[in-house]
Protein backbone atom coordinates (compact mmCIF):
# COMPACT_ATOMS: atom_id res chain seq x y z
CA UNK A 1 0.00 0.00 0.00
CA UNK A 2 1.36 3.51 -0.96
CA UNK A 3 2.39 5.97 1.74
CA UNK A 4 -0.36 9.10 1.18
CA UNK A 5 1.83 12.11 2.55
CA UNK A 6 -0.40 14.29 4.76
CA UNK A 7 0.52 17.97 3.76
CA UNK A 8 2.30 19.37 6.63
CA UNK A 9 0.09 22.70 6.44
CA UNK A 10 -2.96 20.89 6.54
CA UNK A 11 -1.83 18.65 10.46
CA UNK A 12 -0.75 22.25 11.26
CA UNK A 13 -3.71 24.09 10.78
CA UNK A 14 -5.42 21.69 13.31
CA UNK A 15 -5.36 24.37 16.31
CA UNK A 16 -3.86 23.06 20.01
CA UNK A 17 -6.13 23.48 23.41
CA UNK A 18 -4.27 24.09 26.39
CA UNK A 19 -5.38 24.54 30.26
CA UNK A 20 -8.94 24.97 30.64
CA UNK A 21 -11.28 25.82 33.34
CA UNK A 22 -15.48 25.80 34.08
CA UNK A 23 -17.43 28.50 34.20
CA UNK A 24 -18.97 29.20 37.86
CA UNK A 25 -22.60 28.35 36.27
CA UNK A 26 -21.35 25.35 34.84
CA UNK A 27 -22.87 26.10 31.57
CA UNK A 28 -19.61 26.70 29.79
CA UNK A 29 -15.60 26.00 29.08
CA UNK A 30 -13.19 28.02 29.51
CA UNK A 31 -9.69 27.34 27.81
CA UNK A 32 -6.72 28.17 26.03
CA UNK A 33 -6.21 27.84 22.50
CA UNK A 34 -4.11 29.08 19.33
CA UNK A 35 -7.29 29.17 17.19
CA UNK A 36 -6.36 32.97 15.38
CA UNK A 37 -3.04 32.26 15.48
CA UNK A 38 -2.24 33.39 18.84
CA UNK A 39 -2.65 31.99 22.42
CA UNK A 40 -5.32 33.22 23.69
CA UNK A 41 -8.35 32.72 26.34
CA UNK A 42 -11.70 31.38 24.36
CA UNK A 43 -15.15 30.06 26.04
CA UNK A 44 -17.39 27.78 24.81
CA UNK A 45 -20.71 26.88 25.53
CA UNK A 46 -21.85 23.36 26.66
CA UNK A 47 -25.18 23.72 24.54
CA UNK A 48 -23.60 26.14 21.86
CA UNK A 49 -21.51 25.75 18.82
CA UNK A 50 -18.25 28.01 18.31
CA UNK A 51 -15.93 29.48 20.94
CA UNK A 52 -16.04 33.08 21.87
CA UNK A 53 -12.65 34.78 22.17
CA UNK A 54 -12.13 36.35 25.92
CA UNK A 55 -8.36 37.84 25.48
CA UNK A 56 -6.69 39.83 22.90
CA UNK A 57 -3.92 41.62 22.38
CA UNK A 58 -2.35 40.83 25.21
CA UNK A 59 0.87 38.41 24.07
CA UNK A 60 0.69 34.89 24.30
CA UNK A 61 -1.14 33.85 27.23
CA UNK A 62 0.45 30.46 29.44
CA UNK A 63 -1.62 30.00 32.16
CA UNK A 64 -5.13 31.69 34.07
CA UNK A 65 -7.60 31.14 36.37
CA UNK A 66 -11.04 32.06 36.63
CA UNK A 67 -12.17 33.69 40.25
CA UNK A 68 -14.34 31.70 42.56
CA UNK A 69 -17.28 34.45 41.99
CA UNK A 70 -16.79 33.44 38.67
CA UNK A 71 -16.64 37.24 37.34
CA UNK A 72 -13.50 37.91 36.78
CA UNK A 73 -9.94 35.88 34.92
CA UNK A 74 -6.81 36.17 36.06
CA UNK A 75 -3.91 35.73 33.75
CA UNK A 76 -0.14 35.19 33.14
CA UNK A 77 1.00 36.30 29.36
CA UNK A 78 3.93 36.56 27.77
CA UNK A 79 4.09 39.79 25.71
CA UNK A 80 7.73 40.59 25.78
CA UNK A 81 10.53 38.69 26.47
CA UNK A 82 10.67 35.33 26.51
CA UNK A 83 9.80 33.14 30.06
CA UNK A 84 8.91 36.77 31.17
CA UNK A 85 5.11 37.20 32.44
CA UNK A 86 2.68 39.87 33.05
CA UNK A 87 0.08 39.38 34.96
CA UNK A 88 -3.36 41.19 34.17
CA UNK A 89 -6.85 40.54 35.26
CA UNK A 90 -10.29 40.27 33.22
CA UNK A 91 -13.78 40.41 33.62
CA UNK A 92 -15.27 36.97 32.40
CA UNK A 93 -16.48 38.37 29.28
CA UNK A 94 -13.04 39.64 28.52
CA UNK A 95 -13.98 43.66 28.94
CA UNK A 96 -12.01 46.25 31.17
CA UNK A 97 -8.87 44.26 31.08
CA UNK A 98 -6.31 45.66 33.69
CA UNK A 99 -2.34 44.88 34.00
CA UNK A 100 -1.37 44.23 37.86
CA UNK A 101 1.32 45.70 38.91
CA UNK A 102 3.15 42.25 39.86
CA UNK A 103 7.09 41.67 38.42
CA UNK A 104 9.94 39.30 37.78
CA UNK A 105 7.63 36.67 37.31
CA UNK A 106 9.25 33.86 35.42
CA UNK A 107 7.03 30.73 36.50
CA UNK A 108 3.52 30.62 35.15
CA UNK A 109 1.92 29.30 38.39
CA UNK A 110 -0.99 31.34 40.22
CA UNK A 111 -4.40 31.21 42.14
CA UNK A 112 -6.91 33.22 43.40
CA UNK A 113 -8.16 34.08 47.26
CA UNK A 114 -11.05 32.41 48.29
CA UNK A 115 -12.94 35.86 48.62
CA UNK A 116 -11.97 36.67 44.61
CA UNK A 117 -9.70 39.90 46.02
CA UNK A 118 -6.39 38.82 45.86
CA UNK A 119 -3.60 36.72 43.65
CA UNK A 120 -0.99 34.29 44.62
CA UNK A 121 1.95 33.77 42.23
CA UNK A 122 5.50 33.30 42.54
CA UNK A 123 7.93 36.12 41.84
CA UNK A 124 12.19 35.66 41.78
CA UNK A 125 13.82 38.47 43.45
CA UNK A 126 17.82 38.66 43.93
CA UNK A 127 17.90 34.70 42.34
CA UNK A 128 14.70 33.55 44.65
CA UNK A 129 11.82 32.52 43.58
CA UNK A 130 9.06 33.52 46.63
CA UNK A 131 5.00 33.72 47.00
CA UNK A 132 3.91 36.83 46.51
CA UNK A 133 0.17 38.21 47.05
CA UNK A 134 -1.49 40.97 45.23
CA UNK A 135 -4.42 42.65 46.22
CA UNK A 136 -6.94 43.73 43.40
CA UNK A 137 -8.33 46.75 45.38
CA UNK A 138 -5.30 48.32 46.59
CA UNK A 139 -2.60 47.08 43.88
CA UNK A 140 -0.31 46.54 46.98
CA UNK A 141 1.90 43.73 47.14
CA UNK A 142 3.40 41.35 49.73
CA UNK A 143 6.12 38.82 49.79
CA UNK A 144 4.73 36.33 51.94
CA UNK A 145 8.46 33.71 51.89
CA UNK A 146 11.46 34.74 52.44
CA UNK A 147 13.55 31.75 51.63
CA UNK A 148 15.84 30.63 49.08
CA UNK A 149 14.57 27.22 47.60
CA UNK A 150 13.01 27.03 44.61
CA UNK A 151 8.82 27.00 45.06
CA UNK A 152 6.16 25.98 42.80
CA UNK A 153 2.10 25.73 42.68
CA UNK A 154 1.05 27.95 45.50
CA UNK A 155 -2.58 27.01 46.59
CA UNK A 156 -4.95 29.30 48.71
CA UNK A 157 -6.39 27.35 51.77
CA UNK A 158 -10.57 27.82 51.65
CA UNK A 159 -10.78 30.02 54.93
CA UNK A 160 -8.00 32.20 53.70
CA UNK A 161 -5.50 32.40 56.05
CA UNK A 162 -2.93 30.12 54.61
CA UNK A 163 -1.02 28.94 51.45
CA UNK A 164 0.60 25.74 50.11
CA UNK A 165 3.17 24.87 47.99
CA UNK A 166 5.94 22.67 46.59
CA UNK A 167 8.94 23.60 48.04
CA UNK A 168 12.28 21.79 46.49
CA UNK A 169 14.82 20.62 49.26
CA UNK A 170 17.63 19.22 47.25
CA UNK A 171 19.08 16.39 46.60
CA UNK A 172 16.15 14.91 44.71
CA UNK A 173 13.61 15.77 47.38
CA UNK A 174 10.52 18.35 47.95
CA UNK A 175 7.82 19.29 50.25
CA UNK A 176 4.62 19.99 50.74
CA UNK A 177 4.55 23.49 52.76
CA UNK A 178 1.69 25.78 54.01
CA UNK A 179 2.87 28.97 54.86
CA UNK A 180 0.81 31.38 57.18
CA UNK A 181 -0.14 34.73 55.51
CA UNK A 182 -0.87 36.74 58.77
CA UNK A 183 2.54 36.10 60.98
CA UNK A 184 4.22 34.27 57.73
CA UNK A 185 5.17 30.95 59.83
CA UNK A 186 6.29 28.20 57.89
CA UNK A 187 5.07 24.40 58.29
CA UNK A 188 7.25 21.26 56.77
CA UNK A 189 3.76 18.58 56.15
CA UNK A 190 6.39 16.28 54.50
CA UNK A 191 9.72 16.51 55.57
CA UNK A 192 9.58 13.12 57.02
CA UNK A 193 8.53 11.78 53.91
CA UNK A 194 11.25 10.62 51.70
CA UNK A 195 10.91 11.77 47.91
CA UNK A 196 9.56 14.47 45.99
CA UNK A 197 5.62 15.47 47.34
CA UNK A 198 3.93 17.70 45.13
CA UNK A 199 1.06 19.08 44.09
CA UNK A 200 -0.60 20.27 46.87
CA UNK A 201 -4.52 20.71 46.56
CA UNK A 202 -6.87 21.58 49.51
CA UNK A 203 -10.07 19.79 50.41
CA UNK A 204 -13.25 22.12 50.39
CA UNK A 205 -13.70 22.40 54.27
CA UNK A 206 -9.86 23.02 54.61
CA UNK A 207 -9.23 20.12 56.93
CA UNK A 208 -7.02 17.78 54.08
CA UNK A 209 -4.43 18.57 51.38
CA UNK A 210 -4.38 15.76 48.56
CA UNK A 211 -0.76 15.62 47.37
CA UNK A 212 1.64 13.22 45.66
CA UNK A 213 4.43 11.73 46.61
CA UNK A 214 7.21 9.11 44.94
CA UNK A 215 8.67 8.37 48.35
CA UNK A 216 7.39 4.95 48.45
CA UNK A 217 9.22 4.46 44.81
CA UNK A 218 6.34 5.78 42.53
CA UNK A 219 4.20 8.33 42.16
CA UNK A 220 0.99 7.96 44.42
CA UNK A 221 -1.37 10.54 45.72
CA UNK A 222 -1.96 10.99 49.73
CA UNK A 223 -3.56 12.73 52.01
CA UNK A 224 -2.64 14.73 54.78
CA UNK A 225 -4.54 16.14 57.79
CA UNK A 226 -4.19 19.93 58.33
CA UNK A 227 -2.16 21.25 60.68
CA UNK A 228 -1.59 17.76 62.69
CA UNK A 229 -0.04 16.52 59.25
CA UNK A 230 -1.20 12.53 59.25
CA UNK A 231 -1.02 11.24 56.20
CA UNK A 232 -2.64 8.42 54.72
CA UNK A 233 -2.61 6.80 50.95
CA UNK A 234 -5.58 6.58 48.15
CA UNK A 235 -4.28 3.22 46.58
CA UNK A 236 -2.30 0.86 46.26
CA UNK A 237 -1.96 0.33 42.74
CA UNK A 238 1.26 -0.30 40.50
CA UNK A 239 0.83 2.87 38.16
CA UNK A 240 2.02 6.16 38.46
CA UNK A 241 -0.42 8.92 39.73
CA UNK A 242 -1.24 12.32 38.85
CA UNK A 243 -3.07 15.73 39.33
CA UNK A 244 -5.22 14.74 42.14
CA UNK A 245 -8.53 17.25 42.23
CA UNK A 246 -11.50 17.09 44.92
CA UNK A 247 -14.95 16.70 44.23
CA UNK A 248 -16.55 20.12 45.33
CA UNK A 249 -18.64 18.28 47.82
CA UNK A 250 -14.92 16.37 49.15
CA UNK A 251 -16.62 13.17 49.18
CA UNK A 252 -14.77 12.32 45.61
CA UNK A 253 -10.98 12.48 44.25
CA UNK A 254 -10.04 12.72 40.79
CA UNK A 255 -6.71 11.58 39.30
CA UNK A 256 -4.42 10.51 36.43
CA UNK A 257 -3.26 7.27 36.42
CA UNK A 258 0.17 6.72 33.74
CA UNK A 259 -0.11 3.26 32.45
CA UNK A 260 2.66 3.05 30.24
CA UNK A 261 2.50 6.62 28.30
CA UNK A 262 -1.45 6.07 28.85
CA UNK A 263 -3.21 8.15 30.86
CA UNK A 264 -6.24 7.01 32.36
CA UNK A 265 -8.46 8.95 34.55
CA UNK A 266 -10.10 7.69 38.35
CA UNK A 267 -12.70 8.58 40.70
CA UNK A 268 -11.72 7.65 44.05
CA UNK A 269 -14.17 7.80 46.64
CA UNK A 270 -13.79 8.50 50.27
CA UNK A 271 -15.94 6.42 51.71
CA UNK A 272 -16.33 3.51 49.81
CA UNK A 273 -12.40 3.34 49.23
CA UNK A 274 -13.18 2.46 45.73
CA UNK A 275 -11.97 3.84 42.79
CA UNK A 276 -13.86 4.12 38.37
CA UNK A 277 -12.08 4.35 35.84
CA UNK A 278 -13.81 6.69 33.12
CA UNK A 279 -13.07 8.32 29.66
CA UNK A 280 -11.30 6.44 26.83
CA UNK A 281 -9.67 3.15 27.05
CA UNK A 282 -6.04 4.34 25.36
CA UNK A 283 -4.73 7.65 24.56
CA UNK A 284 -4.13 10.59 27.04
CA UNK A 285 -6.24 11.97 29.37
CA UNK A 286 -5.13 15.39 31.65
CA UNK A 287 -6.45 18.86 33.09
CA UNK A 288 -9.47 16.68 34.68
CA UNK A 289 -11.63 19.26 36.05
CA UNK A 290 -14.90 18.75 38.25
CA UNK A 291 -17.80 21.07 37.44
CA UNK A 292 -18.63 23.84 40.69
CA UNK A 293 -21.82 21.54 40.92
CA UNK A 294 -19.91 17.88 41.36
CA UNK A 295 -22.17 16.89 38.97
CA UNK A 296 -19.95 16.61 35.77
CA UNK A 297 -16.09 16.31 34.92
CA UNK A 298 -14.27 18.02 31.63
CA UNK A 299 -11.16 16.94 30.76
CA UNK A 300 -8.95 16.93 28.09
CA UNK A 301 -7.93 13.84 25.97
CA UNK A 302 -5.98 13.12 22.35
CA UNK A 303 -4.54 9.93 21.15
CA UNK A 304 -1.87 9.37 18.48
CA UNK A 305 -5.50 9.50 16.17
CA UNK A 306 -7.18 12.23 17.55
CA UNK A 307 -5.69 16.10 18.51
CA UNK A 308 -6.17 17.49 21.55
CA UNK A 309 -9.95 18.31 22.63
CA UNK A 310 -12.01 19.22 25.52
CA UNK A 311 -14.64 16.16 26.16
CA UNK A 312 -17.48 16.55 29.29
CA UNK A 313 -18.26 13.22 31.40
CA UNK A 314 -21.81 13.65 32.70
CA UNK A 315 -24.08 10.77 34.30
CA UNK A 316 -21.78 7.72 32.80
CA UNK A 317 -21.83 9.47 29.22
CA UNK A 318 -19.14 11.48 27.49
CA UNK A 319 -19.76 14.50 25.12
CA UNK A 320 -17.28 16.33 22.61
CA UNK A 321 -16.87 20.02 23.44
CA UNK A 322 -14.42 21.02 21.18
CA UNK A 323 -13.79 20.27 17.57
CA UNK A 324 -10.49 21.42 16.37
CA UNK A 325 -9.32 19.25 13.85
CA UNK A 326 -9.38 20.26 9.96
CA UNK A 327 -12.07 18.77 7.65
CA UNK A 328 -9.09 17.27 5.01
CA UNK A 329 -7.55 15.20 7.43
CA UNK A 330 -8.83 11.52 6.89
CA UNK A 331 -8.22 9.65 10.24
CA UNK A 332 -7.22 6.32 8.28
CA UNK A 333 -4.58 7.99 7.28
CA UNK A 334 -2.76 8.31 10.79
CA UNK A 335 -1.22 5.85 12.17
CA UNK A 336 -1.77 4.19 15.45
CA UNK A 337 1.03 3.53 18.10
CA UNK A 338 2.22 0.19 19.32
CA UNK A 339 4.07 -0.07 22.71
CA UNK A 340 7.51 -1.92 22.40
CA UNK A 341 9.89 -2.54 24.94
CA UNK A 342 13.69 -3.31 24.25
CA UNK A 343 16.41 -4.01 26.97
CA UNK A 344 19.47 -1.79 27.71
CA UNK A 345 22.92 -2.53 28.23
CA UNK A 346 22.52 -3.60 31.23
CA UNK A 347 19.29 -5.15 30.50
CA UNK A 348 16.92 -2.83 32.08
CA UNK A 349 13.45 -2.84 29.86
CA UNK A 350 12.44 0.09 28.21
CA UNK A 351 9.27 1.17 26.52
CA UNK A 352 8.97 3.04 23.52
CA UNK A 353 5.86 3.67 20.94
CA UNK A 354 6.41 2.62 17.19
CA UNK A 355 4.63 3.76 14.42
CA UNK A 356 4.57 2.09 11.33
CA UNK A 357 3.27 2.96 7.36
CA UNK A 358 1.28 0.43 5.84
CA UNK A 359 3.34 -1.88 3.46
CA UNK A 360 5.75 -4.37 4.23
CA UNK A 361 9.28 -1.91 3.88
CA UNK A 362 11.81 -1.57 4.16
CA UNK A 363 11.70 2.16 5.87
CA UNK A 364 13.90 5.04 6.28
CA UNK A 365 13.74 5.31 10.20
CA UNK A 366 13.63 8.16 12.92
CA UNK A 367 14.36 7.77 16.70
CA UNK A 368 12.77 10.76 18.15
CA UNK A 369 13.75 11.71 21.99
CA UNK A 370 11.41 13.76 24.00
CA UNK A 371 12.74 16.66 26.20
CA UNK A 372 12.86 17.12 29.83
CA UNK A 373 14.42 15.04 31.06
CA UNK A 374 11.40 14.53 33.20
CA UNK A 375 8.95 14.04 30.84
CA UNK A 376 8.05 11.24 28.62
CA UNK A 377 6.41 9.85 24.95
CA UNK A 378 2.92 9.33 25.76
CA UNK A 379 0.16 7.41 23.77
CA UNK A 380 -1.27 11.26 22.06
CA UNK A 381 -1.15 13.41 19.41
CA UNK A 382 2.67 14.55 17.89
CA UNK A 383 1.74 15.99 14.34
CA UNK A 384 5.57 15.56 13.52
CA UNK A 385 5.85 11.98 13.94
CA UNK A 386 2.80 11.29 12.04
CA UNK A 387 4.38 13.51 9.33
CA UNK A 388 7.05 11.44 9.19
CA UNK A 389 5.10 8.43 9.09
CA UNK A 390 2.85 9.41 6.34
CA UNK A 391 5.95 10.15 4.18
CA UNK A 392 6.98 6.45 4.73
CA UNK A 393 9.16 6.37 7.86
CA UNK A 394 9.62 4.22 10.62
CA UNK A 395 9.40 6.42 14.30
CA UNK A 396 10.60 5.05 17.51
CA UNK A 397 9.97 7.32 20.24
CA UNK A 398 11.79 5.67 23.56
CA UNK A 399 11.21 6.53 27.40
CA UNK A 400 14.47 5.94 28.15
CA UNK A 401 15.89 6.56 31.77
CA UNK A 402 15.19 9.89 32.93
CA UNK A 403 11.99 9.89 32.12
CA UNK A 404 8.69 10.24 33.93
CA UNK A 405 6.12 7.23 34.44
CA UNK A 406 7.75 4.47 35.39
CA UNK A 407 8.98 5.30 39.04
CA UNK A 408 11.18 7.26 41.20
CA UNK A 409 14.30 5.27 40.77
CA UNK A 410 13.99 5.45 36.79
CA UNK A 411 13.39 9.62 36.38
CA UNK A 412 16.42 9.59 39.03
CA UNK A 413 18.59 7.52 37.14
CA UNK A 414 20.63 10.83 35.33
CA UNK A 415 21.33 12.24 38.85
CA UNK A 416 24.98 12.77 37.73
CA UNK A 417 24.78 11.02 35.14
CA UNK A 418 23.25 13.37 31.94
CA UNK A 419 24.62 11.38 28.99
CA UNK A 420 24.94 8.05 30.59
CA UNK A 421 23.26 5.47 31.00
CA UNK A 422 20.64 7.28 28.87
CA UNK A 423 23.25 7.21 26.37
CA UNK A 424 23.13 3.84 26.44
CA UNK A 425 19.40 3.24 26.24
CA UNK A 426 19.64 5.63 23.02
CA UNK A 427 22.70 3.04 21.71
CA UNK A 428 20.45 -0.07 22.66
CA UNK A 429 17.16 1.61 20.68
CA UNK A 430 19.62 1.74 17.51
CA UNK A 431 20.79 -1.79 18.05
CA UNK A 432 16.99 -2.39 18.40
CA UNK A 433 15.79 -0.90 15.04
CA UNK A 434 18.97 -1.98 13.29
CA UNK A 435 17.70 -5.87 14.06
CA UNK A 436 14.68 -5.16 12.62
CA UNK A 437 13.90 -6.74 9.22
CA UNK A 438 11.96 -3.86 7.46
CA UNK A 439 14.16 -0.90 8.31
CA UNK A 440 16.58 0.12 5.93
CA UNK A 441 20.02 -0.36 7.97
CA UNK A 442 21.91 2.92 6.81
CA UNK A 443 18.89 4.97 6.96
CA UNK A 444 18.80 5.17 10.54
CA UNK A 445 17.95 8.95 11.63
CA UNK A 446 17.91 10.29 14.99
CA UNK A 447 16.66 13.32 16.64
CA UNK A 448 14.66 15.45 19.65
CA UNK A 449 14.23 19.23 21.38
CA UNK A 450 15.96 20.48 24.25
CA UNK A 451 17.23 17.38 25.81
CA UNK A 452 16.43 15.45 23.26
CA UNK A 453 18.67 17.92 21.19
CA UNK A 454 21.12 17.10 24.03
CA UNK A 455 21.02 13.53 23.75
CA UNK A 456 21.20 13.18 19.87
CA UNK A 457 24.32 15.36 19.66
CA UNK A 458 25.82 12.96 22.30
CA UNK A 459 24.63 9.93 20.32
CA UNK A 460 25.68 11.30 17.03
CA UNK A 461 29.54 11.86 18.79
CA UNK A 462 30.07 8.85 20.67
CA UNK A 463 28.35 6.67 18.21
CA UNK A 464 28.72 8.13 14.95
CA UNK A 465 28.70 5.03 12.62
CA UNK A 466 24.83 4.32 13.44
CA UNK A 467 23.34 7.39 12.10
CA UNK A 468 22.35 8.72 8.87
CA UNK A 469 21.63 12.11 10.20
CA UNK A 470 20.49 13.78 13.24
CA UNK A 471 18.11 17.14 14.49
CA UNK A 472 19.39 18.98 17.18
CA UNK A 473 16.31 21.11 18.28
CA UNK A 474 17.36 23.83 21.05
CA UNK A 475 19.12 21.41 22.33
CA UNK A 476 22.55 22.39 25.37
CA UNK A 477 25.81 21.00 23.83
CA UNK A 478 28.27 22.65 26.06
CA UNK A 479 26.85 22.06 30.07
CA UNK A 480 29.19 24.24 31.50
CA UNK A 481 27.76 27.51 29.73
CA UNK A 482 24.05 26.01 29.25
CA UNK A 483 24.32 25.51 33.62
CA UNK A 484 25.76 29.26 33.76
CA UNK A 485 23.80 30.98 30.80
CA UNK A 486 20.48 29.59 31.28
CA UNK A 487 17.51 30.64 33.82
CA UNK A 488 17.65 30.44 37.79
CA UNK A 489 15.20 28.35 38.00
CA UNK A 490 16.34 25.86 35.41
CA UNK A 491 19.91 26.08 37.21
CA UNK A 492 17.91 24.89 40.77
CA UNK A 493 16.67 22.36 39.27
CA UNK A 494 20.30 20.87 37.75
CA UNK A 495 21.90 20.90 41.23
CA UNK A 496 18.57 19.95 42.98
CA UNK A 497 17.06 17.13 40.31
CA UNK A 498 20.52 16.11 38.65
CA UNK A 499 23.05 16.78 40.72
CA UNK A 500 25.08 19.47 39.21
CA UNK A 501 28.09 21.57 40.49
CA UNK A 502 29.65 24.83 39.93
CA UNK A 503 32.03 24.20 36.63
CA UNK A 504 34.98 24.35 38.60
CA UNK A 505 34.45 21.70 40.98
CA UNK A 506 33.51 19.41 38.50
CA UNK A 507 35.58 19.65 35.19
CA UNK A 508 35.86 16.13 34.30
CA UNK A 509 31.95 15.36 34.63
CA UNK A 510 31.17 19.03 32.26
CA UNK A 511 34.12 17.60 30.15
CA UNK A 512 33.26 13.87 29.31
CA UNK A 513 29.44 14.83 29.15
CA UNK A 514 28.95 17.93 26.90
CA UNK A 515 29.25 16.76 23.05
CA UNK A 516 30.88 19.90 21.50
CA UNK A 517 34.22 18.64 22.81
CA UNK A 518 33.68 15.16 20.56
CA UNK A 519 32.55 17.30 17.30
CA UNK A 520 35.62 15.71 15.50
CA UNK A 521 34.06 12.53 15.56
CA UNK A 522 30.70 13.28 13.79
CA UNK A 523 30.59 11.52 10.38
CA UNK A 524 26.72 12.07 9.39
CA UNK A 525 25.23 15.87 8.60
CA UNK A 526 23.16 17.70 11.16
CA UNK A 527 20.00 19.76 11.32
CA UNK A 528 20.64 22.27 14.21
CA UNK A 529 17.17 24.40 14.80
CA UNK A 530 17.35 27.25 17.42
CA UNK A 531 15.85 30.22 18.63
CA UNK A 532 16.99 34.19 19.31
CA UNK A 533 15.32 34.62 22.49
CA UNK A 534 15.57 31.47 24.10
CA UNK A 535 16.62 31.67 27.89
CA UNK A 536 16.45 28.14 28.99
CA UNK A 537 18.75 27.11 26.21
CA UNK A 538 20.08 29.95 24.24
CA UNK A 539 21.37 30.37 20.92
CA UNK A 540 25.31 30.50 22.24
CA UNK A 541 24.90 26.64 22.47
CA UNK A 542 24.25 26.72 18.43
CA UNK A 543 26.97 29.55 17.98
CA UNK A 544 29.38 27.20 19.84
CA UNK A 545 28.97 24.34 17.82
CA UNK A 546 28.76 25.93 14.34
CA UNK A 547 32.13 27.25 15.08
CA UNK A 548 33.44 23.70 15.88
CA UNK A 549 31.61 21.94 13.14
CA UNK A 550 32.85 24.57 10.84
CA UNK A 551 36.20 24.04 12.31
CA UNK A 552 36.23 20.07 11.49
CA UNK A 553 34.48 20.85 8.01
CA UNK A 554 31.60 19.04 8.78
CA UNK A 555 28.34 18.41 7.12
CA UNK A 556 25.07 20.65 8.84
CA UNK A 557 22.11 23.07 8.09
CA UNK A 558 21.20 26.03 10.16
CA UNK A 559 17.72 27.11 10.89
CA UNK A 560 17.13 30.31 13.51
CA UNK A 561 14.14 31.56 14.56
CA UNK A 562 14.47 35.31 15.47
CA UNK A 563 11.32 36.28 17.86
CA UNK A 564 10.95 32.54 19.86
CA UNK A 565 11.78 31.33 23.48
CA UNK A 566 12.56 27.71 24.31
CA UNK A 567 9.29 26.79 22.79
CA UNK A 568 7.86 27.87 19.74
CA UNK A 569 4.63 29.74 20.22
CA UNK A 570 3.77 30.85 16.05
CA UNK A 571 2.04 28.80 13.82
CA UNK A 572 3.93 29.65 11.20
CA UNK A 573 7.04 28.82 12.78
CA UNK A 574 5.57 25.69 12.98
CA UNK A 575 5.10 24.58 10.07
CA UNK A 576 8.42 26.16 9.09
CA UNK A 577 10.03 23.88 11.30
CA UNK A 578 8.43 20.84 10.23
CA UNK A 579 9.01 21.32 6.77
CA UNK A 580 12.48 21.89 7.22
CA UNK A 581 13.00 18.54 9.43
CA UNK A 582 11.20 16.85 6.76
CA UNK A 583 13.18 17.86 3.95
CA UNK A 584 16.46 17.15 6.15
CA UNK A 585 15.06 13.81 6.64
CA UNK A 586 13.96 12.15 3.04
CA UNK A 587 16.69 14.59 0.94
Amino acid sequence: MKNKAIPIEMLSAIKKISVFSWSADNSSIYFLSDINGNWDIWEISLHQGYPRQVTAFCGNVVNFKLSPDGEKIAFLSERGKSEKYELFVTSSIGRETEELPASSIELADLDWSPGSDGIVYISKVNKKYNINIISLSTGKVEEITETPELKRDPRWSPDGKHIAYFSMRGNKEGDIVVVSIANKKILHLTEKLKGVNSYPRWSPDGKKIVFISDGKGIKKSGLISFPEGQITWLSSGKYEENLPEWSPQGEDILYIVNREGNMDLMIYNLSSQKTEKVGFPEGVTSNARWSPDGKAIAFRYHSSRIAPEIFIYREKKIKQITHSTTAGIDEKDLSDSELIFYPSSDNTKISAFLYKPPGKGPYPCLLWLHGGPAHQHFNGWNPFIQIMVSRGFIVLAPNIRGSTGKGRDYENALYRDWGGVDLQDVLFAGKYLQNLDFIEKKKIFIGGASYGGYITMMAMVKYPNMWAGGINAVGPVNLETFYKNTTAWMKALLIDKYGFKEPEEDKKFYYERSPINFVENLKAPLLLIYNEEDVRVPKDEMDQLINKLKKYDKEFDVLVFSKEGHTSLKPESEVRRYKVMAKFLIK
